[in-house]
């Protein structure tokens, strides 16, 4: 069976981030302010553990916050463990950070490793839905406190 359609079909926790939970994470607060109102859906997790491993299908919705596109929160790794990414749908960049900020066009089946030292978040730049997988071990701790604190250095 395909994984996008084993997760969709068998995940053991689903995580919906709307603009309530994300209104730390976007620069132009009155544009946040005005579409708190609706509160519109960000962005969708569907996790499903096997063993020590874990599979997310992660759905970004279409849309911005004033000149921001929608993205998921971002995150380092608390701990040393690796994550990997896979485009499945979409147009989207994934931004990593350490001492530089990068910005990577993501490419259809092309796997995406992210280190444990960088910061990292998936951003939709298109006008349907982003899809991405990624695996990891179900021992990886995420810290969002520092992007929610200091975000970015760059902003899609």
């Amino acid at each position: 069976m395909e994984l996008k359609k084993y997760i969709r079909k068998s995940y053991n926790k689903k995580i919906t981030i709307r603009l309530k939970d994300m209104q730390n994470f976007f620069c132009d607060k009155k544009s946040v302010n005005l579409k708190l109102k609706k509160n519109p859906i960000i962005y969708e997790v569907l996790r499903k553990r096997a063993g020590d491993t874990e599979y997310s299908l992660t759905t970004i919705k279409p849309g911005k916050i004033g000149n921001e596109h929608f993205m998921t929160r971002g995150h380092y790794h608390k701990n040393n463990f690796t994550e990997l990414y896979l485009l499945l749908k979409g147009r989207g960049i994934l931004l990593i950070q350490n001492k530089k900020c990068i910005a990577i066009k993501l490419k259809k089946d092309k796997i995406y490793l992210i280190s444990p030292k960088y910061a990292h978040r998936t951003i939709n730049i298109g006008r349907d839905a982003l899809e991405i997988l990624t695996i990891q071990s179900t021992k990886i701790k995420y810290d969002y406190k520092k992007i929610e604190k200091a975000g970015f250095k760059k902003k899609v």
